[in-house]
């Protein structure tokens, strides 16, 4: 991996790093994508504990064009040279790709950590003396582009993160809920359709967005969709039909439960989003 330039003075420090899309492959008899290695991207300490912000930027690193090499060639019988003519390229983008940031602030040798998903204008606060960010790949959880190099800027400063209704996200994924009383059942963090593949159930979670679909009758029925969030038992329930957007996680719970009591055998789709402290 490729780290780019990096400044420090009295009120905020940046630096840049680049990845590429997705992580490696295992081999026969199936190929499997994971998750890339960890990058470090950014390690700041600051004079005294107060509140900073972590700002991220992602920006796709454009293929360079072919050159046609120069030569000559014949017109009118006589030698004459090419000037090199550049190629036209397929513009890549970094649409499908995804990144996850790795945070982990701390005061006084107290770490806490924060996973969150990178993106152009994200950012996420927190009182500390110092931090580390470090970033993965993890394009593989929503089959993206692969090939695509990108790098991420982060930048460190002093204050708290713009007023905003959404928190920084860590997104799950969309989940296909069997109709009957049993459901399916995702441990905090997870962030892909094939449960337990990759959990960060120390993400620093405190809300979770669950949005509904009846795929069988659309427009029908979704208030037959439940979330149970577990502990030993059961600490919330509800119908995201009825509770739309970010919804408070009690402390402890471990798992998030989706149950389809949709009528007859009708299907349901559900998109989990955690929300993070931040």
């Amino acid at each position: 991996m490729r780290h780019g330039s990096s400044q420090q003075n009295k009120t905020g420090w940046q630096q840049t790093a680049t990845l590429q899309s997705p992580g490696p492959a295992t081999t026969p008899p199936t190929e499997v994508l994971v998750p890339g290695g960890i990058v470090p991207l950014l390690n700041a300490q600051f004079a005294e504990p107060d509140c900073y912000t972590l700002s991220f930027s992602l920006q796709l690193i454009s293929p360079l064009p072919a050159i046609q090499p120069s030569g000559t060639t014949i017109v009118g019988g006589k030698v004459v040279p090419v000037a090199p003519v550049p190629q036209p390229v397929v513009t890549a983008s970094t649409e499908g790709v995804r990144c996850l940031a790795i945070i982990s602030w701390s005061v006084e040798g107290a770490t806490v950590k924060r996973v969150i998903d990178v993106g152009n204008g994200v950012s996420i606060s927190m009182v500390a003396q110092a931090v580390s960010v470090q970033l993965q790949d993890v394009t593989y959880s929503i089959a993206g582009n692969t090939g695509i190099q990108y790098s991420v800027t982060g930048t460190v400063s002093q204050g708290t993160r713009p007023a905003t209704a959404l928190p920084p996200v860590l997104y799950s994924g969309i989940y296909d809920v069997p109709n009957g009383p049993a459901g399916i059942s995702i441990p905090f963090g997870n962030i892909d359709g094939v449960l337990e593949l990759l959990s960060f159930p120390d993400a620093g979670i405190t809300s979770v967005e669950v949005v509904g679909l009846d795929t069988s009758t659309p427009g029908a029925g979704i208030n037959s969709l439940w979330v149970n969030l577990y502990n030993v038992t059961v600490t919330k329930q509800y119908s995201p039909g009825n509770a739309p957007g970010f919804v408070k996680v009690p402390p402890g719970t471990t798992i998030l439960q989706l149950i389809n009591h949709l009528a007859g055998p009708d299907a349901a789709s559900m998109t989990v989003t955690w929300g993070i402290d931040g």
